[in-house]
């Protein structure tokens, strides 16, 4: 291979490195950019999440301290004013009963998500109650679920070994 021919090719070969090498170059810049602004969002989070920490516990201490208010509801309309105040509520579509009788169903009698959400959509036409779609019934459930697994569980004392003797051998 001639000598000028050489030449021209290991130029070009340096040049494309170069060339290489600063792509590179680029996008290590780039990746340190975003490290250092993932980690000035990070520390931004983590204290706000400090702070809701501290006024959570602001909070709960400030709610421990107020008395749980007293109602007091007449014997002739207590049970009126009862369900009268649990009709609806808070942040839910449906009422209290409809909610209730939907969870009944599924619990005690063992029907099906669908199957009791076309139930209801039949009683619908005929009384003055809303049907709500069958995945709302299972959130409802799903809800309670969580709540039996996350609630805080009564200890007891097992009372099958607490009468038991060991029986040691001779």
């Amino acid at each position: 291979m001639p000598v000028s021919r050489q030449i021209r090719y290991l130029i070009g070969s340096r040049d494309n490195w170069k060339h290489n090498a600063a792509k590179k170059q680029q996008k290590i810049r780039e990746y340190e950019q975003t490290i250092r602004s993932l980690k000035i969002s990070r520390d931004n989070w983590k204290t706000r999440a400090k702070e809701a920490e501290k006024r959570l516990k602001e909070l709960e201490k400030k709610l421990e301290k107020q008395e749980p208010k007293k109602y007091k509801i007449s014997e002739e309309r207590g049970a009126e004013t009862l369900i009268e105040n649990l009709t609806q509520v808070k942040r839910h579509h449906y009422k209290v009963q409809t909610i209730q009788v939907c969870i009944q169903q599924i619990l005690e009698t063992g029907n099906s998500y669908r199957g009791f959400a076309k139930t209801m959509k039949i009683l619908s036409q005929n009384f003055k109650t809303e049907s709500p779609h069958y995945s709302t019934i299972r959130q409802w459930l799903g809800r309670i679920g969580l709540y039996e697994l996350n609630r805080q569980k009564e200890k007891l004392q097992d009372w099958i070994y607490s009468g038991l003797q060991v029986y040691k051998g001779q």
